[in-house]
């Protein structure tokens, strides 16, 4: 049940999407969990309000909005938020018509900037304006950073700022690892569904996208990653795949699945468990490919079917409450942006990160920063093996620095396999390699020999994260907080 403080206050989240599903994702589940859990009251701004609507299971195209900028939700999506979640577009005619502050009856107690994108001038003019008039009635304005393990993040969670025009009071609020950062998105009942989820279950998930599902001893593995992710490489190589288990990790997998907007999900057969081999029956895998520009690119030059030892599916839309279900139901998830990196986590099954790309490698640090922490407790092949799987994915050239050493690695043809870093994002044309070649993925045939370690190390990972409280259960305690301090510094003033 809500906590009765927090019940029926008013929120503004503002959100522009850059990431497509990466922002978006993180605001529309945040919106969720305010309304479900905290009883809040949403009104969710959109710059481009067509791009929610992969999250509600559906292909991307235009929204239709009221008169007010209201978008109009699916009968579905409506009955289960509408009364306590509203989605406006963002733009300068519909917010200036529909929520100018001045004109406004009933102010929020909350405004919500996702990932400081700032909010409109006038808004901020009147947030400022209202504080200066009754300072006891000041609205709570929050800035959602961007998630990172690096080091500097704890130092300034919940630091004050002002607005640079207005003066008014902002907090920077930095999701996080660990008890002193604001915590990450989780659901109150997210750990004991992910425990709930049996055979049953996961044969469910998989005909509820109009596939069978991969038998126990097959290997699967999810992908939902960025258009210039190097999945070719990963289906060259596990099409190769024709031994059986004991062999390399090429002969190892199973089955890879490309999920939609760009998702690409698989599976990975059973680690026996009288040690680090695997179970590959007859060395097939499924690859399974999300919707979107990935999936676009890649069915052009590989149909869905029977690629050698792989079999490739291409997903449907699905709504993101379902997303949980195909990481749960693969052996090995790739996941990119935000959003999909937390759900992956609390998955509790081994994964890669492709990290949103940015210019000259700047994003390495922030995805060295995680690996540091999260390869904490693992042996040191496999903490290498991890982090050279996770920078060839994303194009990292290899280098020595980092906490664990060198990260070349021999592939599974005992040469030096390392990765080059892709100089234009969502071209990825010159990684494809020709059909005859077929080596597995540099690191994956060292991850697999440690296979048993690495499920062991995830389910640990994650049962760390859930003894801290969840993102937005914090940040409404957070906002709680500040209100009251607020009124009680205005009270004292006052006298």
């Amino acid at each position: 049940m809500p906590d009765r403080a927090v019940a029926g206050q008013r929120w503004e989240i503002f959100c522009r999407v850059i990431d497509n599903l990466g922002d978006i994702g993180v605001c529309w589940r945040l919106a969720r969990q305010l309304a479900d859990e905290q009883g809040a009251q949403v009104r969710l701004w959109l710059d481009q309000p067509e791009a929610i609507q992969p999250l509600w299971g559906q292909a991307l195209r235009s929204v239709e909005l009221d008169g007010e900028g209201r978008v109009v939700m699916p009968q579905a999506i409506a009955a289960r938020y509408g009364g306590a979640i509203t989605i406006l577009h963002w733009s300068a005619e519909h917010f200036d018509r529909a929520a100018d502050c001045e004109s406004r009856a009933h102010w929020p107690q909350i405004v919500l900037e996702g990932f400081g994108c700032g909010v409109p001038p006038g808004y901020a003019r009147a947030l400022a304006g209202r504080a200066k008039a009754d300072p006891e009635a000041a609205v709570r304005w929050i800035v959602l950073e961007y998630l990172s393990a690096e080091p500097w993040v704890r130092d300034f969670h919940g630091r004050v700022s002002p607005h640079p025009k207005t003066g008014s009071e902002r907090f920077f609020y930095f999701p996080g690892f660990d008890a002193d950062t604001g915590g990450l998105l989780r659901e109150a009942d997210l750990s004991a569904r992910r425990d709930a989820f049996d055979a049953l279950a996961r044969e469910r998930a998989w005909q509820a996208r109009g596939f069978a599902a991969p038998d126990a001893e097959r290997f699967v593995v999810s992908i939902f990653a960025y258009p210039d992710a190097p999945v070719a490489q990963w289906i060259e190589g596990l099409s190769q795949a024709t031994g059986h288990a004991g062999e390399s990790a090429a002969a190892a997998a199973g089955s890879v699945a490309v999920a939609p907007t760009g998702e690409v999900t698989g599976k990975v057969p059973e680690v026996a468990a009288g040690g680090p081999r695997l179970a590959v029956g007859h060395g097939s895998s499924v690859l399974a490919v999300a919707p979107g520009a990935l999936s676009e690119r890649l069915h052009a030059r590989y149909p869905a079917g029977r690629h050698g030892a792989l079999e490739l599916r291409y997903l449907p839309y699905v709504e993101q409450i379902a997303f949980d279900d195909i990481l749960w139901a693969s052996d090995l998830n790739i996941v990119r942006g935000e959003d999909s990196f937390v759900r992956a986590q609390w998955a509790a099954k081994p994964f890669i990160w492709h990290i949103y790309p940015q210019a000259e490698e700047a994003h390495r640090v922030k995805l060295d920063a995680f690996l540091d922490r999260y390869c904490e407790g693992m042996s040191e092949v496999l903490a290498r093996a991890v982090r050279t799987l996770w920078h060839g994915f994303n194009r990292m050239s290899p280098h020595k620095g980092s906490s664990i050493g060198e990260e070349s690695m021999p592939g599974a043809g005992g040469g030096i396999v390392k990765s080059g870093p892709s100089s234009e994002v969502g071209h990825d044309d010159r990684a494809l390699p020709s059909r005859s070649g077929g080596a597995a993925p540099a690191g994956l045939p060292q991850a697999i020999e440690h296979w048993t370690e690495w499920c062991t190390h995830a389910r640990r990972w994650a049962q760390t994260l859930e003894s801290q409280a969840d993102l937005a259960s914090a940040l409404a305690q957070f906002c709680q907080d500040k209100l009251k301090s607020q009124v009680i510094s205005s009270s004292q003033d006052s006298a």
